[in-house]
């Protein structure tokens, strides 16, 4: 079971203010963010913006990796590129091999990038990716590995 397991339930209280709504009974909610399908977890920001969305449910440890990746990419998405960056690379030094983590070494790079406006930074984070998942999405969004 996953809500249950001790290290989501901890992550989530530590990082997120939980709500849960049944969408048969909410429906102007599930019509607004469009929850077709349980269960949808969303992570929107204090305006009401969503920032990042799971569908279906997943394992303990790669559930735990897409809260990482979500938190990193409403930190990014706000600006706090010191932030994303840190909480990207946390997801890529605790759950290397999950699905995610190409993702977040993608972003990890573009934070230090944005933050610091050294090419240098997304292109060490970059080639890093191009290593670590060569065959990943996210490497293949990145055309000088392969030139």
């Amino acid at each position: 079971m996953t809500y249950p397991n001790e290290k989501v339930a901890a992550y989530i209280s530590a990082h997120f203010i939980p709500v849960k709504l049944n969408i048969k009974e909410s429906d102007d909610l599930a019509g607004r963010f469009q929850a077709n399908w349980t269960p949808t977890i969303l992570c929107v920001d204090q305006d009401g913006t969503l920032r990042h969305r799971l569908i279906g449910f997943l394992p303990p440890d790669d559930y735990l990796a897409e809260l990482v990746l979500a938190r990193g990419r409403v930190y990014f998405d706000q600006g706090r590129y010191d932030d994303a960056a840190t909480t990207f690379e946390e997801l890529v030094t605790q759950f290397p091999n999950s699905p995610q983590a190409p993702e977040a070494q993608y972003w990890l790079g573009v934070s230090q990038y944005k933050k610091s406006g050294n090419r240098d930074d997304l292109v060490k984070a970059w080639e890093e990716l191009g290593k670590r998942y060569p065959g990943s999405y996210w490497a293949r969004k990145v055309p000088f590995l392969y030139q």
